[in-house]
Order: C-alpha cells, then sequence, then structure tokens
C-alpha cells in the first residue's frame, strides 16, 4: 500500500495539466439508516484509553461530559451519541452537544446567544468559528497557565474539546462505506461493487491487485480512457483518505494478540498504516469490526451483535470481563441512586418527626440502608475493575468512601440510640460528599492510571484506607457535637439527652483517634519504602499529624478538667475544618512529594466550607456561653 501512495505521490502532479479531476462520489453525503440499538451493541467493547482499558460505554461518558457536561444529551445516552459520532458522522454534526457556559467567551468568539440560556452548540456552528482562532490558540498555549486569563484558558479547553471530537469521528473511516468505483471494469479487477460504496479496508486488502495496476498506469497514461480515469480517480482518493483520515482518528479498538491489558493498542487506521505489519490477529479484529459497522449502518442489529460478539473473542477474557464490570458499574450509577436514598430516607425522617411515628423513622433507616448498600456496591465495583484491593487511590475514590464511612457510623449509632440523630450525621456527609464526588467525576475518567508513588504495595493500601476511615470518624465526631450545641442551644434543660450525646462524641473521637494515629504511622511506614525517609514534615503529612493534635488537644482538655463540656463540644466540631484543611487544603499548595492530590479550583469552595462550619459552631457557642453567664450572675445574685 505505501508502494502504491508513492507512486500516486509521483504521478498526479505529472497529470494535473492533462486532467482536471472531479470530485469523487462522497456516499457519506447520503442518509445513512442507521440501527437504533447501535449505542447498546457497541457500549461493550473494549477500548484503550488514557492508559487503561475501558469499555465504549464509558469513553463516550467521558468524551460527553467534556463538550455537554453532563452524560446524556436529554433521553440520547453517551453511548447513542458516540455511536451516531462513529457511524454517521455528518448526522453528528449538527447535533448540538457543545454547551460554553462563560457569556464572555461567547462574545469573544462572536457566537450568538441562545434565547433558552444554555448556550448548546453544533459541530457544524463551531468548526469555523474554532479553525478562525488557531493562531491565537497557539500563542495563549506558549504562555504559562499564570500568564493566561479566564477566557484564555477556557478558549484553550473548547479548542482541544472541538478537535477531539472531531478526531474520533473519523476513527471509522477506513471501514465504513466511503468510496465508490463507477468503472465496472476496474470494480470487477478488484472484486469490489460496482457503484456502490465500499470501505478503506476492503480495497486494502487488495493491495496486491491495484498495485501492478497503479503501475501500469504510471508507465503509459490516457486522459482519454475511462478505466485510467477510474484508476487515477480511485488511487487519489486513496491516497487523500490515507493521508488526511489517519492524521485525525484516535479510537484505539484494535487490541494486540498478547498482553492486551499492558501492550498499546492500535487504531484501525494505524492497523492499515503502511509502516506497520498487520498480524492475522488484527485482520480479523478489523474483519469483525467492519462487518458489525456495516450491519449497523443498514440497521441489521442482530448481524451486528453476532460480530461484536466474535470480536470480542479476539479480546482476551480478562479484557472482556473488565469491560462487562464497568460496564456494569456505569449502568448501576451507585453513587446517585444511593443519594436518592439518603434524601429519600431523610424525608421519611423529617416526617417521623412531625408525626411522631417511629415505624417512619425506621422507614428512614431502612431506606438509608439500601444506599449504604449501593454506595458498598459501587467502591466494590470499584475495586474489581481497577484491580487493587483498596477502595481508595485518588482524591475522588477518598470522598466516596468518606462519605461511606459517615453514613455506616451514622446508622451504627442509630441503631444504638434510635432518636433519629444517627440519621441525621449519616445522611448530611452522606449527601454532601457525593456532591462533591460528582464534581470530581464531572472533570474526566475517575479510574485512570495512577501516579507511580501510588500505584505501590500493601502499606500504602492499608495507610489510605485507615486514614480515610479516620477522616470519616472525625467528621462524625464533629457534627455530634455540632448537634450537641444546638441542642443544649434550643433545649438546655434536657440533661439525659445531652449527655448521651456527650458520650457519643467522645466515644467516636476516641474511634477517630485511633484511626488516624494508626493512619499517619502507616504512612510512615510507605514513606520509607517509596522515599528513604519516615517522616519529612511534607505538608500532607503535616496535616495528618495535625488532625491527631488536635483531638488530642480536645481529650487532654476534657480528662485534664481545663475544658468543659461547651469547651470540648466547640472545639470537637471545628475538628471538620482541621479535617478538610489537612484533607484538601495541602493539596492546594502544590508542593510536596503528596501533590499529587492537586485540585484546581478547589480554594473557594474550601473556604466557603470552613467559613460555614466555623460560623455554624461559633454562634451557638457564643450564644450558650454569654446565657449561661447570665444565668450564673443571676444565680449569684439571688444568693446574695
Amino acid at each position: 500500500m505505501p508502494r502504491i501512495l508513492i507512486i500516486l505521490g509521483l504521478l498526479i502532479p505529472c497529470l494535473a495539466t492533462a486532467q482536471t479531476q472531479a470530485d469523487p462520489r462522497s456516499p457519506q453525503a447520503e442518509t445513512r439508516n442507521l440501527s437504533p440499538d447501535a449505542g447498546e451493541i457497541l457500549a461493550p467493547l473494549a477500548v484503550q484509553n488514557e492508559g487503561r482499558t475501558k469499555p465504549l460505554d464509558s469513553f463516550a461518558r467521558f468524551n460527553l461530559l467534556a463538550c455537554y457536561h453532563q452524560s446524556k444529551i436529554g433521553k440520547i445516552s453517551a453511548a447513542d451519541w458516540l455511536a451516531q459520532l462513529l457511524l454517521d458522522p455528518n448526522t453528528a454534526y449538527e447535533v448540538k452537544c457543545f454547551r460554553i457556559r462563560n457569556e464572555d467567551l461567547l462574545a469573544d468568539l462572536g457566537l450568538p446567544k441562545r434565547d433558552d440560556g444554555k448556550h448548546v452548540y453544533s459541530f457544524n456552528e463551531l468548526r469555523k468559528v474554532i479553525d478562525d482562532q488557531r493562531s491565537r490558540v497557539q500563542a495563549v498555549s506558549a504562555r504559562d497557565k499564570d500568564e493566561r486569563t479566564l477566557i484564555e484558558s477556557q478558549l484553550l479547553k473548547l479548542y482541544s474539546t472541538v478537535h477531539g471530537y472531531f478526531s474520533i469521528s473519523r476513527s471509522f473511516t477506513c471501514l465504513t462505506p466511503e468510496i465508490v468505483i463507477d468503472n465496472a471494469q476496474l470494480a470487477q479487477e478488484l472484486k469490489l461493487p460496482h457503484g456502490k460504496p465500499f470501505s478503506f479496508f476492503q480495497l486494502h486488502q487488495r493491495r496486491n491487485t491495484l498495485r501492478p495496476l497503479v503501475e501500469k498506469l504510471h508507465a503509459h497514461y490516457d486522459g482519454a480512457n475511462p478505466y485510467h480515469q477510474a484508476v487515477l480517480q480511485l488511487g487519489t482518493q486513496l491516497r487523500d483518505m490515507q493521508q488526511r483520515e489517519s492524521h485525525f482518528a484516535s479510537l484505539t479498538i484494535i487490541p494486540p494478540a498478547d498482553d492486551p491489558i499492558l501492550k498499546t493498542w492500535l487504531t484501525p487506521w494505524q492497523v492499515l498504516d503502511g509502516e506497520h505489519h498487520a498480524t492475522e490477529h488484527e485482520i480479523k479484529a478489523m474483519t469483525e469490526l467492519e462487518a458489525a459497522i456495516t450491519a449497523l449502518i443498514h440497521g441489521d442489529s442482530t448481524t451486528a451483535t453476532q460480530h461484536i460478539t466474535t470480536l470480542q473473542s479476539v479480546s482476551s477474557d480478562k479484557v472482556n470481563a473488565l469491560a462487562k464490570a464497568e460496564l456494569s458499574y456505569n449502568r448501576l450509577d451507585a453513587f446517585t441512586n444511593s443519594l436518592a436514598f439518603y434524601l429519600f430516607g431523610f424525608l421519611l425522617l423529617c416526617l417521623s418527626w412531625l408525626f411522631a411515628g417511629k415505624q417512619l423513622r425506621w422507614a428512614s433507616w431502612s431506606v438509608i440502608l439500601i444506599g449504604l448498600l449501593l454506595h458498598t456496591a459501587g467502591i466494590i465495583l470499584r475495586m474489581y475493575i481497577r484491580g487493587r484491593p483498596a477502595p481508595v487511590t485518588n482524591i475522588y475514590e477518598s470522598v466516596i468512601f468518606v462519605g461511606f464511612t459517615c453514613v455506616l457510623l451514622g446508622l451504627i449509632i442509630e441503631f444504638r440510640r434510635r432518636d433519629g440523630l444517627g440519621l441525621i450525621i449519616a445522611v448530611i456527609p452522606g449527601a454532601i460528599l457525593h456532591f462533591v464526588g460528582f464534581k470530581y467525576a464531572a472533570e474526566g475518567d475517575t479510574m485512570g492510571r495512577l501516579v507511580a508513588v501510588l500505584d505501590s504495595n500493601f502499606w500504602l493500601s492499608t495507610h489510605v484506607v485507615t486514614i480515610t476511615i479516620g477522616y470519616g470518624a472525625a467528621s462524625i465526631a464533629g457534627l455530634i457535637a455540632m448537634s450537641y450545641l444546638y441542642v443544649r442551644l434550643f433545649n438546655p434543660n434536657n440533661k439525659t439527652l445531652l449527655q448521651s450525646i456527650s458520650k457519643n462524641f467522645i466515644g467516636v473521637t476516641l474511634l477517630a483517634l485511633l484511626f488516624c494515629i494508626v493512619g499517619t504511622i502507616l504512612g510512615g511506614i510507605w514513606g520509607d519504602q517509596s522515599w528513604g525517609r519516615f517522616w519529612g514534615w511534607d505538608p500532607k503529612e503535616n496535616g495528618a499529624l495535625l488532625i491527631c493534635l488536635w483531638l488530642l488537644i480536645v481529650l487532654h482538655g476534657k480528662w485534664g478538667k481545663q475544658l468543659k463540656e461547651l469547651g470540648i463540644a466547640t472545639m470537637l466540631s471545628l475538628t471538620s475544618i482541621t479535617v478538610l484543611l489537612a484533607w484538601f487544603g495541602v493539596n492546594l499548595l502544590g508542593v510536596g512529594l503528596h501533590n499529587y492530590g492537586f485540585t484546581e479550583g478547589a480554594a473557594r469552595n474550601l473556604a466557603i466550607a470552613c467559613g460555614s462550619i466555623f460560623l455554624l459552631t461559633v454562634i451557638p457557642s457564643v450564644i450558650i456561653f454569654i446565657r449561661d453567664a447570665a444565668q450564673a450572675k443571676t444565680k449569684a445574685q439571688a444568693k446574695t
């Protein structure tokens, strides 16, 4: 095939003055009867992307999130959206899937605002506008991030997203019917359909037949001969597609014959690259994929499903099992559904207070438990997909696992107390952390390849899990202490209730301290193995130590009688601020060996969260202190 292209590269310029070539007929302009099940049929196919294998469904979700900021367009699933983009791009280019939220960027690009305020545009509406920004984008990208304005940063992201979208759309153009032969003699010689579209791959399979025809044409060309014209036209289209389409195609879907988890996969165009010698394994995968694509384009779901099943057999059982598990994970949507159960459980709890219904409270406990089981299922599926025994390997997973810890502790406390307090402290952090997790999930693949230092050993797994449980327990201790403040503020005479709450927050504080200390020590052991030192006063290490010291100060203040119950509750209520600073705050510094957790743009949200906790703690504490002081003064005056 490359020899053919070389010959054509020499031949076509020489013939340019002899004949003006008409544009070849483009079957892509014809309407395709795409199967309505195309997305569902393609969804389980494994692809390699961002350093790991995943189902095509996940690839679709992450790319739709990048441009539309949601995993669905109305009722259109991400898989259906991607199937149309791959198999019928001309139609997909009209679909409005690029959401631009910054109106200043719209004005900068000269795009019209939408009346509905959503500002969603199609690829065809953006392609010329974006191409016109090429020189500007190059200049902006050459500067440091700190020197870019907000509009410039968003322009770079939009430019990358639009070009990525177009690149994906060209991934299957070597397998879709793009070429037509209008000369019956040439079609017969190549054993290809006459006047009907066929794929580049089919022509590639006949390269040994086409090569002598092109070489013969190079020797003596007759511009008046229709057969010669057809050969030249076919060769021109062949050369142009190879040069143009292979540059854009980006979907790595053809697995290697061995070690498909570790070795690099290929795009369909890379298999047909002249410098790559396609193996029998790769040709078989291409043949099955093309047959499935052709069936889907003609609306034949049954035939397509059969070829997809055969194509999956080309990959290893492990790859298919992981892809199937991740597809189940996507469809289960465990964390969204668990959030729904948490919120419904909270609603039942509120109704139980209104109607004094014990049954409603137990119904609330049961509903939240169902949410916790879904939460657990999501974590276990992620562990299986990632092939790691630890549930926490990145910031997103730490958010999900801390939420799980909080809900679990809350349900245990409620099972013992049976008055609704445990349900409150389960639902509040569980729901809030789910929303935080959704924000991280919206940024892309949350199961991507780990930083090398995180992809290590047993000590890391135990350290991260232990310290994360400590974060959750410390947060629960803070919430129970805060509830003590508000009970004391509005119901100060209920000494029995206050005493029971006090016992709970002290017990959970001891649990939090245990896990934080053990987790910090395990982190030191991991640091010694990974970096050759047990402790280095790294910001992340200091943050973990800060939580331990804070809890120790509170407990020493209680046992040493330096702090009364109000002081203990106030300091414990502020524990959540300490946890947030150790968990997220140190990441914002972007320094130290632990800066793998850096999260851009989180400083504002962190400040709001810490400020809210501070106000919710200090306001009732000050009121209680002033009221108690006034009551003590009144009693003293009465005695005198």
